[in-house]
């Protein structure tokens, strides 16, 4: 209930010397009133550097975000921040009042934002953009606001805010759901060749309409990337790529020297049983398309391709990678 978080701030002032602090309410329905308890007795003079606070499916309103807010403005020292609050009552008022003081991190690297499922609209996209552009030093970063119907507005924001960090190495940005469509696409194609100490990407871009000629536009995108070793891409559902986008797509990842885990969905587009049957090739006599880009990479672990609700993971590889000697559907 409401009562637990400020009983477990007022412990934390004997723990002068903490530096990791993770907290677990999911699904316990503190609401406005727990965080505000929270915040009022959480001591400022504090060496916290790494702060990871689970809020998901709890009661939490604008008015408990903006507390969010407040208490961030003592986490002086904190390099790593973690806020999971999907499902709760968060429109774009909380979602600009939990960020405002995010400029004030000098020290943050580190960022995990789980904003799945509230109602937050292209003004708060846009005041989270805002925000996020003012922590360039950010290293990593984690943004989920997937299903949320926000439209080209969620995608035209949130990429304005990458180009301010270039020192990401570490992207995981979930837009699920948000009908960004063509012009939405574009404008992350247009970021991502900026980002080019990015090691690790994943993209969720499921289930909006972005089109045929966007998908490649953000498949070249990110074939300029040359410096990412891990992709996990999820294009699937409504966003009707078809047969040459499948093709486009392991030409572009062909151009990825250093990767060694690709995972790629696309399940619920317009992919052909032909596409699907260039799979079995692949793993049978390593002679089609998408094997002639797996035969570029030297250090290739792990590739999970999902085509048309056919799932199928590679477990293994010939000497010469030239063939995927052992494979398995999901």
């Amino acid at each position: 209930g409401c009562e637990g978080p400020k009983f477990i701030a007022d412990g934390l002032t004997s723990l002068t010397e903490l530096t990791h602090l993770e907290l677990n309410f999911r699904r316990n329905r503190i609401g406005s009133l727990g965080i505000q308890g929270f915040m009022e007795r959480f001591p400022r003079n504090n060496r916290i550097q790494e702060f990871n606070l689970d809020l998901g499916y709890g009661g939490i309103e604008n008015t408990g975000c903006c507390e969010l807010g407040t208490l961030v403005s003592k986490l002086e020292n904190v390099i790593s921040i973690s806020f999971m609050l999907e499902r709760n009552d968060i429109n774009s008022e909380g979602a600009a009042g939990l960020v405002r003081n995010f400029g004030k991190l000098n020290s943050l690297k580190a960022l995990c934002l789980n904003l799945a499922r509230n109602q937050i609209s292209v003004q708060g996209a846009e005041a989270l953009a805002f925000a996020l552009g003012k922590v360039p030093n950010l290293t990593r970063l984690v943004l989920n606001l997937s299903e949320h119907r926000i439209g080209y507005g969620c995608a035209k924001y949130i990429s304005q805010s990458l180009s301010y960090l270039v020192n990401l190495e570490y992207l995981d940005l979930n837009l699920w759901r948000n009908y960004i469509g063509y012009d939405g696409a574009a404008c992350i194609s247009d970021s991502l060749p900026e980002l080019h100490n990015l090691a690790y990407l994943k993209l969720n871009l499921g289930h909006n309409s972005i089109g045929k000629e966007a998908c490649d536009h953000i498949f070249n995108a990110i074939s300029q990337l040359t410096n990412l070793q891990e992709i996990e891409l999820r294009f699937h559902d409504s966003n009707f790529i078809d047969d040459q986008n499948a093709e486009n797509i392991a030409l572009c990842i062909r151009k990825l020297k250093n990767l060694h885990r690709i995972g790629i969905t696309l399940a619920e587009n317009e992919i052909s049983n032909e596409i699907f049957v260039k799979v079995e090739l692949v793993a049978s006599k390593g002679t089609e398309v998408i094997s002639q880009a797996i035969k570029s990479f030297e250090k290739l672990d792990e590739v999970t391709f999902d085509l048309d609700l056919h799932l199928l993971k590679v477990d293994a590889f010939s000497e010469d990678k030239t063939t995927l000697v052992s494979y398995q559907r999901l």
